[in-house]
């Protein structure tokens, strides 16, 4: 069975769970698994918290955030890692909405995700059309400020970068825009343009729902009132805010006033993402030098130690070298010493000779067996006779 989904778009705190909620008593089915009321939204968001969670890491694969407003990379849906959050979207889908003939998606992120939803409805038989709710600037800041504590400049860069997003990736689909004011004010008007621009087939009325949505529509729902007098003459505020302003909130959207805008935009683009490009590489720069001076540094050290290491050797072996003299010397005065005492020796072996010449005449110097022999021939010699 064929369905019918109707996509709310607009900058978050634009009045788009309102919208929402409105739409929700009026039929269409938002899926079970919603994101609970919150201080800061007591009746509801009418965001899928799995798809609200998908749309987070979507942003964080890429370093980003909602709060983010510079530009993802060029055509980044295409990128492979895109693949899984795809197929885990359709299975959200299909498993959510497969039997239900109107159902509506609502989540201020898909302003900038818009081109892989764009792929997760060319893959289920679902006809997507698109209502892109508007709010004063101004209001959109002032609110973000109090509930995120974001800058009001950043505010403004964040509406300008969700709201053209959005424009640009519904040009030529099914799509209309309405203003939050107007549904405060006039929220059955709304609901009949919505009804008559996007041609939805199965009504937005259900019987003593009119009701309903006057008690829902409060009028404390709006906490920050600001003129577009108030905001045109607020020379804090960009010009291309001001102008995308005027142009969407026109009786006629002006698309001639939004092309020159987008151009501009993208051109800007261009030019941070250069620049970032350059200040990422001037970074990568500063890194490669520090980390060849860290290196240099290393190796001077190195160097040093080595240089020290070779000098405690050099010391060392002069050191042995100096140890060894010192055993040669001592060597050659033990030899010295050892001619000195065999010197002595022969001295007084020769003068022990000459004494005892002296006093036992050459005979003591003979051999024993001579001085036995010349004894046996003188006791001979004194018998013959």
């Amino acid at each position: 069975m064929r369905s019918d989904a109707l996509i709310v778009l607009g900058m978050h705190r634009s009045g788009t769970s309102a919208l929402a909620g409105v739409l929700e008593l009026l039929g269409v089915d938002f899926g079970k698994h919603l994101l609970p009321a919150q201080s800061d939204n007591k009746k509801g968001f009418w965001e899928h918290a799995d798809i609200i969670d998908l749309h987070d890491q979507i942003f964080s694969f890429f370093g980003s955030s909602w709060k983010d407003s510079s530009s993802l990379p060029f055509e980044w849906w295409q990128h492979s890692g895109m693949d899984l959050f795809k197929k885990r979207l359709i299975s959200i889908v299909r498993k959510e909405f497969i039997e239900v003939p109107l159902w509506g998606l609502k989540d201020p992120r898909i302003c900038r995700l818009l081109p892989i939803w764009n792929e997760v409805f060319s893959s289920i038989d679902s006809e997507p059309r698109f209502i892109i709710i508007l709010r004063n600037p101004v209001e959109v800041a002032e609110s973000l400020h109090k509930r995120d504590g974001i800058t009001h400049t950043e505010a403004y860069s964040l509406w300008l970068r969700y709201m053209i997003e959005a424009e640009r990736s519904t040009r030529g689909k099914d799509r209309v825009f309405v203003s939050y004011q107007s549904l405060l004010t006039n929220w059955s008007e709304v609901v009949e343009k919505i009804s008559g621009n996007l041609s939805i087939q199965r009504p937005l009325s259900i019987k003593g729902s009119d009701r309903l949505v006057d008690d829902f529509l409060s009028p404390n729902l709006r906490h920050c009132i600001v003129s577009d007098f108030t905001m045109e003459k607020d020379e804090a505020i960009s010009s291309w805010v001001k102008r995308l302003y005027q142009a969407l909130n026109a009786d006629k959207v002006n698309f001639a006033e939004i092309l020159n805008l987008e151009r501009s935009i993208m051109e800007s683009d261009r030019l941070n993402t250069h620049s970032k490009t350059l200040s990422e590489l001037k970074r990568q720069h500063i890194i490669n030098i520090t980390n060849l001076e860290s290196s240099g540094a290393a190796k001077d050290l190195h160097i040093t130690n080595l240089e020290s290491s070779s000098a405690a050797k050099d010391l060392h072996i002069t050191n042995l070298e100096s140890s060894s003299a010192a055993k040669d010397l001592h060597i050659t005065n033990l030899e010295l010493s050892l001619a000195t005492k065999d010197s002595h020796n022969s001295q007084l072996q020769d003068l022990t000779r000459n004494l005892i010449s002296k006093r036992f005449g050459p005979f003591i110097w003979l051999g024993s067996q001579d001085r036995k022999n010349i004894i046996k021939s003188t006791v001979k010699d004194s018998n013959a006779n």
